[in-house]
């Protein structure tokens, strides 16, 4: 399902315009966001627990080369051992 297909559904579950369901939309997509930056975990009966985790890029099941490059300016990048990802 599509975000226009899920807007549509839930315009026609609320019977409510495409343009307010939209903003329902996008104002509990910011709230999660917002949960999720300061680090809470949600938890949603029924739908899922989603919660943000730090990662160990060694433990990561990505090949690093030795000397890793942006192709477009051909200088190193930096590497962050550790990384925030979001779970769910």
């Amino acid at each position: 399902m599509t975000k226009a297909e899920f807007v549509e559904s839930l315009a026609n579950t609320l019977n409510q315009t495409k343009s307010e369901s939209e903003r329902v939309l996008e104002a509990v997509v910011d709230v999660l966001k917002q949960a999720l930056q300061r680090g809470e975990k949600i938890d949603l009966r029924g739908l899922g627990v989603f919660k943000v985790r730090e990662t160990n890029l060694a433990k990561r099941a990505i090949r690093v080369p030795a000397k890793p490059y942006r192709f477009q300016q051909r200088r190193p990048r930096s590497l962050s051992p550790e990384r925030n990802s979001p779970l769910f």
